[in-house]
């Protein structure tokens, strides 16, 4: 349903993403942020499940500051290794890659994941007319303890 796109950051960093549009006319717009293992299957899929229910959705490629294409699998190996790519990026960087050049039409949230749903959470994040909109993930989810 949706495809490859690239992206400008604030800082005039160029990387990937995965855009994926609804049918019709869009209800809004989304950022969907990565888990520690890039724009994989699993974040092209919540994109394009969001287009489905009419949103605009993308994935900006956070990972591509350190290294372009990132998919990892979800073995210990690649939780370390993508553990390791959001300490070598740092907070600043996840922050301008999440981010937009210029003020949108409409309001897009931004709907975090995993790891670093930190990053939507942020305050740096937000800026006028955006939401932040993380969603739980994993064991926590619906007042459960982990």
């Amino acid at each position: 349903m949706g495809q490859d796109i690239k992206l400008t950051a604030s800082d005039g960093f160029k990387l990937g993403a995965y855009r994926a549009d609804p049918a019709g006319k869009p209800k809004a717009a989304t950022v969907v942020i990565q888990e520690i293992f890039g724009v994989n299957h699993h974040i092209r899929s919540v994109c394009d499940r969001l287009a489905a229910e009419g949103y605009v959705a993308i994935a900006p490629a956070i990972f591509d500051r350190a290294k372009r294409g990132v998919e990892l699998d979800y073995d210990p190996e690649s939780i370390a290794s993508g553990r390791s790519m959001v300490e070598q990026i740092g907070l600043d960087n996840m922050l301008l890659a999440s981010r937009r050049r210029g003020r949108p039409r409409r309001r897009p949230a931004r709907s975090g994941w995993s790891a670093i749903a930190w990053v939507a959470r942020s305050p740096g994040s937000r800026r006028p007319g955006c939401t932040a909109s993380p969603r739980p993930f994993g064991r926590r989810r619906h007042g459960t303890s982990g």
